[in-house]
């Protein structure tokens, strides 16, 4: 009977374990792989693999179960097979011959086959689904021409990954308890001494049937020899015979049986070495064969398949227990490598050889891969002759590097088939011939280009966990996996005897003995580790070489599936070798990238690679394992036996390896100073002596051992080699990001956004998200194109900290590419709705409100598009569905008021949105308009409710003043918008102060100028307020206080009460009017200058000079005449305080109100006492009178504004819709108020440009910085001459104050884009008056040297401008000694070449072109004129103006030193260059040698300029005689 547990029913067990040679089911076809997987061991359920082998021992149960089988089995009815969906003369193939199947289940099967008998035609029955049917090798080719790359991406969970009481409850049943220690094999498979006994018969009759020797051989017998066919392929002359297929199957089925029994022993030699020269007979006949036909003749097919079957059965006899030594001493070993040599060479190469779709026959294939298994088993454990391992290399690598066609890839599984087999065949010869390793590689890696170069094609091989991987990749893996174990250490049986001893009193000498085994033991590890390092680093070494040699883009795709692959099996214990492999790959990728001895392309594609293996790096980082820590040890050796635990069943290689990981672990621990204890390390040797001794792993020998419940595997590579490149990883992604190659930078970008997808964190490390934000800058459009994708993926993958971010991602959205500004705008876009932080949506639509004024069109259409999209479109669609927009409103004003609020630029660019976008109404369709002023009726009605809570008395909260402000705001787009309800709501803040007061009023002011329909009550009331508040304004709220009274008024129809407050000012300035008409001092007093104020208000804003308006002033005897006006009154009140004798600060006053009432009326510029004014204010040099220099230019600033302002909206945004447009005819003849005011302020500014022009380069105040602005209108509006003005724009670019220099930039940059030929010609004199200006303002003037920078920063990359702008700076060292032939004028040309020096010094050359220009301008300027002052010199030795000149000449000649040096200029290219031609052959990027290389000037003494010193002089005139003398002669640069 069958013991408990084992099933006794054929269907369970047929079920449970299937034989391999049953034809499967349709249903299962698809199921099947075109690749060797490895079988697990057979197991007995309820028993581990050793109880069911001593099951399978005993004879009286397995003859139970044989005649179970013979028997009558009611559940066989039941059972039965469908019909195949391929051809049945195919046959299947057979399992792996490497899959451990115990020699006891082979009789077994034997036996069972001749009771079941075969399955034929008749008995298949129809399946339950119809499908095409198809041949079996199409259907496995097709299989196997699958795309395999979402099989690398999508990698299935480990199943070792489980928690540790589920581990121990499925290991517990495989707890195996040892007596002792035996290293021996089973014994006899079976102990059945009568079936034993009939297969020794059976050989035994069949040998003496074929004869015993060579006389008694009967070749007429057909059931034991078959002649060979003679024909043109066979040399011999004579008939030869061969063994027939039915005897050698005879044969190898009794040797089968017969396998490592006490029968085998007992056979008689003669019989062993009788079946030896009987398949020599048969195989020596075949070397003689050529097979170069094979594909057109089938009789070589079939002797191929009989070469085959004789070499297996050769095997057979090798293997089956014999101890006769004579079968390995044979030469016969050569003959099969040779046969199948040719076989494969000449026959089976050239089916695969064209492109039409013929295969060798499956069968064969099938047959050559079993001998080629076979002599891999017989590789590892015999020692072959060096000519026959080299031989099997040769055809090794022909086999797996042999060129298929393109159009047959797809159908490779017989080829996959194949080269697998010949890959296991190599791993044999590597692990078990040393000598031969530096050979294969070399082989390896010079025949690497020959695999297929795309992801479907070379992943051909899938492995048991549905891993598609290239043969390559596996054939590596295995090479390192199979040649390093330490299972090759040799440990006696005294050594085990002494181990597993009990006696707690041993003696020293056995004590020693151990020590001593267990120290060679670790001597051993470190061996084997270094051997592997070196093996492993000559292996990635050569790899790389090839990819460096070769510029094949295939070869580096190749490289790339190696590497994709690698990564991919590495996250599976069954190959632990691929994590060493991409430590050696990763060490040798970084050398490459950072050696600087390869070009561009290979540098780019380290670093991709780099990047692919990094990624895994840092993902293995952020487990934070730290190994050699006392916590980290135990966790990693815990993780190390929970993966050998779950190797020791499924791969018996990689536990091998493995285990020499562990053990290098463990070393490492101990001669590396670490946190580990002895103790911990000698329990780690315990329990792999004691796995190693039982031969197995078990759960109870882990008790000891912390096992935790997580991914052991993952711990494991956390503890690798790999992981320690993390710190140089990181090291050489910062450096790439500033690598001089943009394509280096560009792939660095890629694989930092690679990096932060895994480990998001990384950006905070120090100085990445400053390289980052240096790149943003990069002047290649790749660049910045690769850091849009980087910061928009990782702004929307980690919208949590993107705050940081997201403005240097905003900055690109100014990127000199069209394209790329593009891009980022698109991802803000996403970006913004993705967020839900109100910060990020302000500040990217303050940026998408920048966009307006871009000079692409498509850019500005597409932020216009996009804004409306968020702050129009929710309202016009929730209107339309007549849903409830209060939310919505809400939200959208959550994001404009912020950005009203953030500066007077970002108001004015809302503005500008929605009064050309939003209420501009255009061509839109009026429905559309009317959704459109619903919804910023909504928006109004949102803000008014913030504003409604709050008391006026109090300070009002942020909130509330930006919604103030943007009521203000749309008061000023629309007056119309705001409702009389709305303005009684505000009435309130008309008595508040600060800033809701000037709001309040900026509201009214706007809504009174369109909205006249006010009530008269409502209107009085409001004047009232304002008009008792007159007195207690500043002057900025007394002006807007002023014009809302007369708006009042004018609504009330009553302007008695504000001609009344007019008049009563008139009378009490009246004294002090007086006292300046008679010539008396006129001194400050605070009621005088509020009078000022308020009366140059009344005359701007007031229009006293209405019927009935007029008379008050008239009936209060002021005066006025009849036919003046009031204004013109006012006017003279005003001119009496702009007199010499009156306080300079009651003057200014004066003239600023004075300049008020002209702006409103520009007419009277025209008078003779304004111009008198402005005439002698603007030329006086006095630095007193700059506060009424200041007060004039700000009325001139304001009065080009009010005109600017005035024309804008006198053209209109409908300019381009001719139905709209409007011709103002009177301009023709100059008679329009327009013409008039435009030709005022173009005669203004032309009379006083030249003393604005010198206040802005007056100083560094403020004073300067408004005449600076003043002069950027004056530009931008065309007043001036750009060549009179571009001077002083240069010498404002080299302003130490930031804000001056970017309006002197953006002026130049301007006037560049428009007037480039124009403006270039007064490059110098910007030059000389920069000079003089930062000499007379700076107390740093001989220290700076940013000038150029800025200036050149205006061409950008403009290459012609460029040299434009070196060639004129080139003419302007060039010494004019009638222009400086005084001292003062030689001074000045010494600190124009000083500093002009520094500053070039400073600049970085974009071409070679740029620093011969520079270089040859110099030896122009100093070589002849020098030795022309030299001699000067030499007859006036104390002339002064020389000496200065002669300084000059030495800062000169340092800077082209400088050049020489950084550029490596050449000195012949110099004297042949011409500055004004150029040459295109040096437009190249200069490689600079030393950009920190710098001018030192002091022995020079040009600060302090000691010219008296006559030893000095001396000295000086000798190094100029040197370096004039150096420069021709070229020794000064070697």
């Amino acid at each position: 009977m069958a013991p408990d547990g084992v099933t006794t029913e054929l269907v369970s067990a047929i079920s449970s374990a299937p034989l391999s040679y049953l034809i499967p089911r349709q249903d299962a076809v698809p199921l099947a792989a075109p690749a060797r997987v490895s079988i697990p061991p057979f197991e007995v359920p309820g028993y581990g693999r050793n109880e069911a082998l001593k099951l399978m021992e005993d004879a009286t149960f397995m003859e139970e179960v044989l005649s179970f089988v013979n028997s009558n089995i009611p559940e066989l009815q039941s059972l039965q097979f469908k019909k195949p969906a391929f051809s049945i003369t195919h046959a299947y193939p057979s399992a792996p011959s490497n899959a451990s199947i115990p020699p006891q289940l082979e009789e077994f099967r034997h036996k069972l086959e001749e009771k079941v008998g075969r399955i034929l035609r008749g008995q298949h029955i129809k399946p339950d689904f119809k499908v095409k049917r198809v041949a079996l090798a199409s259907a496995a080719e097709v299989d196997a021409g699958r795309e395999t790359e979402s099989a690398v991406s999508s990698i299935p969970e480990s199943p070792i990954k489980r928690p540790i009481d589920e581990l121990q409850k499925e290991h517990k049943r495989r707890k195996i308890e040892y007596q002792g220690s035996k290293e021996a094999e089973p014994k006899d498979a079976f102990k059945s001494t009568e079936g034993n006994q009939k297969a020794k018969i059976e050989l035994v009759n069949l040998l003496q049937r074929i004869g015993l020797t060579d006389n008694e051989v009967d070749f007429g017998d057909r059931t034991c020899w078959k002649p060979l066919v003679e024909d043109d392929d066979c040399e011999s002359s004579e008939t030869c015979y061969m063994l027939s297929n039915q005897a050698m199957t005879l044969i190898q089925s009794c040797l089968l049986r017969l396998r490592n029994s006490r029968q085998m022993l007992e056979l008689e030699t003669q019989y062993l070495l009788r079946i030896q020269k009987c398949i020599r007979l048969t195989l020596e006949p075949m070397t003689e064969k050529t097979w170069t036909h094979m594909n057109k003749n089938n009789t070589l097919v079939f002797l191929a398949k009989h070469v085959c079957a004789a070499c297996l059965t050769y095997f057979s006899l090798l293997k089956s227990g014999s101890s006769e030594k004579q079968l390995n001493l044979s030469p016969l070993m050569e003959t099969i490598v040779d046969t199948i040599y040719s076989i494969v060479d000449d026959g089976v190469r050239p089916f695969y050889a064209t492109e039409t779709e013929t295969s060798a026959p499956l069968e064969l294939v099938l047959s050559i891969c079993s001998v080629i298994n076979e002599l891999s088993d017989y590789i590892r454990e015999n020692t072959m002759d060096e000519s026959i391992i080299t031989r099997l290399e040769y055809l090794t690598i022909k086999v797996l590097f042999f060129n298929v066609p393109n159009k047959r890839v797809s159908s490779g599984w017989d080829i996959a088939k194949l080269r697998l087999s010949f890959s296991e065949l190599l791993s044999a010869i590597f692990s078990s011939a040393e000598s031969q390793r530096s050979y294969i590689i070399e082989e390896l890696c010079l025949n690497f280009d020959k695999t297929p170069s795309t992801s479907s094609a070379a992943r051909s091989f899938k492995t048991s966990r549905g891993l598609c991987v290239s043969v390559f990749t596996m054939l590596t893996v295995n090479l390192v996996t199979e040649s390093f174990s330490p299972q090759t250490f040799d440990f006696n049986e005294d050594f085990w005897s002494i181990f597993h001893s009990q006696d707690a009193n041993i003696d020293n000498s056995k004590k020693q003995a151990l020590q001593s085994t267990l120290d060679r033991f670790e001597l051993f590890i470190d061996e084997q580790t270094t051997k592997r390092d070196e093996t492993v680093s000559n292996l990635t070494s050569s790899l790389l070489s090839k990819i460096v040699t070769d510029s094949e883009i295939t070869t580096r795709k190749i490289f790339e599936i190696f590497v994709e692959d690698l990564l991919a099996m590495m996250e599976f214990p069954e190959w632990p070798a691929a994590e060493t492999i991409l430590f050696f790959l990763t060490k040798g990728l970084v050398y490459m990238a950072t050696s600087e001895e390869h070009n561009a392309v290979i540098e780019a594609f380290a670093l991709e690679m780099i990047g692919l293996i990094g990624c895994k790096i840092v993902e293995l980082k952020k487990l934070g394992l730290k190994a050699m820590t006392l916590e980290g040890f135990q966790t990693v050796t815990g993780s190390y036996f929970q993966s050998l635990f779950f190797l020791q069943d499924h791969s018996p290689r990689a536990y091998q390896y493995l285990s020499l990981n562990m053990l290098s672990l463990v070393r490492m621990a101990q001669t590396n100073r670490s946190e580990v204890s002895p103790d911990q390390i000698s329990s780690i040797y315990e329990i792999y002596l004691n796995s190693r001794s039982e031969k197995c792993l078990r759960i109870d020998q882990l008790e000891v051992i912390d096992l935790k419940e997580e991914d052991p595997h993952q711990n494991v590579m956390a503890a690798g080699q790999l992981v320690t490149l993390y710190e140089k990883f990181l090291s050489l992604m910062l450096s790439s990001l500033n690598h001089p190659r943009i394509k280096a930078r560009t792939r660095a970008i890629k694989n930092l956004a690679l990096l932060t997808n895994i480990q998001p964190a990384i950006i905070l490390l120090p100085g990445v998200k400053e390289a980052v934000e240096l790149r943003i800058k990069d002047e290649s459009s790749l660049v910045r194109d690769a850091v849009v994708d980087f910061m928009s993926s990782y702004c929307k993958a980690n919208s949590g900290t993107s705050l940081s971010f997201t403005p240097l991602l905003c900055q690109l959205m100014s990127d000199d590419s069209v394209a790329v500004r593009k891009r980022v705008i698109k991802t803000c876009n996403e970006l913004y709705m993705l967020t839900d932080q109100t910060i990020l949506k302000t500040m990217i639509s303050q940026h998408f409100l920048l966009r307006k004024d871009d000079e692409e069109t498509s850019i500005r259409k597409l932020a216009v598009e996009i804004l409306l999209e968020h702050w129009v479109n929710p309202l016009v669609k929730c209107e339309e569905e007549g849903n409830d927009p209060t939310l919505i409103a809400s939200d959208i004003m959550k994001v404009i008021l912020p950005v009203l609020d953030q500066s007077d630029e970002a108001y004015a660019l809302v503005h500008r949105f929605f009064v050309e976008d939003i209420l501009h109404k255009g061509e839109k369709p009026q429905k559309y308009y009317d959704s459109i002023l619903n919804m910023c009726n909504h928006l109004i009605g949102t803000a008014s409710n913030w504003v409604s809570f709050e008391v006026p008395s109090e300070e009002p909260s942020p909130e509330t003043k930006r919604s103030m402000l943007f009521l203000s705001m749309i008061a000023s787009c629309d007056g119309m918008l705001i409702s009389q309800d709305l303005l009684v709501s505000l009435q309130c803040f008309l008595e508040a102060s600060g800033c809701m007061f000037s709001y309040s009023l900026d509201i009214f002011r706007d809504v009174l100028v369109v909205n006249r329909n006010l009530k008269p009550d409502f209107a009085r009331t409001c004047e009232s307020v304002l008009l008792q508040r007159l007195t207690k304004l500043d002057n900025r709220e007394l002006a807007e206080t002023v014009r809302c009274i007369w708006l009042f008024s004018n609504i009330t129809g009553d302007s008695r009460r504000i001609a009344s407050a007019a008049i009563s000012c008139i009378r009490l300035i009246k004294p002090f009017a007086d006292s300046a008409m008679s010539g008396l001092s006129v001194i400050y007093d605070g009621k005088l200058m509020r009078l000022l104020s308020l009366i140059g208000h009344f005359g701007s804003f007031c229009q006293f000079d209405q019927p009935g308006t007029k008379d008050i002033f008239i009936s209060a005897k002021l005066g006025l005449k009849t036919n003046d006006t009031v204004r013109s009154l006012l006017v003279r009140i005003l001119l009496c305080f702009s007199g010499p004798k009156v306080d300079r600060s009651v003057r200014s006053r004066a003239i600023e109100n004075l300049l008020n009432i002209c702006t409103s009326d520009p007419i009277l510029f025209k008078t003779m006492a304004i111009k008198n004014i402005l005439s002698v204010s603007l030329n006086e040099s006095s630095e007193l009178e700059r506060p009424t220099k200041k007060v004039i230019i700000n009325a001139f600033t304001r009065l080009l504004q009010h005109a600017e302002k005035e024309t804008l909206k006198r053209v209109g945004l409908n300019i381009n819709v001719s139905g709209s447009s409007k011709i103002d005819i009177t301009a023709f003849h100059g008679e329009s108020n327009n013409f008039l005011v435009d030709a005022i302020c173009t005669s203004l500014v032309q009379d006083h440009l030249q003393p604005i022009l010198g206040a802005c380069l007056q100083d560094e105040t403020d004073y300067a910085f408004t005449a600076t602005k003043l002069l950027s209108l004056i530009i931008r509006l065309g007043l001036a001459n750009p060549r009179i003005c571009i001077a002083t724009v240069i010498a404002l670019e080299s302003s130490s104050n930031a804000g001056t220099r970017e309006i002197a930039l953006a002026i130049h940059q301007e006037l560049y884009e428009k007037h480039e030929s124009l403006i270039e010609t007064s490059y110098t004199e910007g030059f000389r008056l920069a000079v003089s200006y930062r000499k007379r303002v700076s107390s740093r003037f001989y220290v700076e040297f940013t000038f150029l920078h800025s200036f050149f920063g205006v061409f950008k990359n403009n290459v012609t401008s460029r040299r434009k702008a070196l060639s004129t700076l080139g003419r302007s060292f060039c010494f004019n000694e009638v222009r400086f032939s005084t001292q003062n004028a030689a001074l000045e040309y010494l600190d124009y070449i000083s500093y002009i020096s520094r500053c070039f010094n400073a600049i970085t050359c974009n071409t070679l072109e740029e620093a011969y220009t520079v270089v040859k301008a110099i030896t122009v300027a100093v070589c002849s004129p020098g030795y022309d002052i030299l001699s000067k010199l030499e007859t006036s030795p104390t002339t002064k103006s020389y000496l200065f000149v002669l300084r000059a000449y030495l800062v000169l000649l340092r800077l082209n030193h400088s050049f020489m040096v950084r550029y490596g200029l050449n000195l012949d290219t110099i004297g042949d260059f011409s500055a004004a031609k150029g040459d295109r052959s040096l437009r190249v990027p200069p490689k600079a040698r030393n950009l920190h290389t710098n001018i030192d000037l002091h022995d020079l003494d040009i600060e302090c300029l000691k010219i008296d010193n006559d030893k000095t002089n001396m000295e000086l005139q000798t190094k100029l005689s040197f370096l004039l003398s150096s420069t021709r002669e070229g020794d000064l640069y070697d």
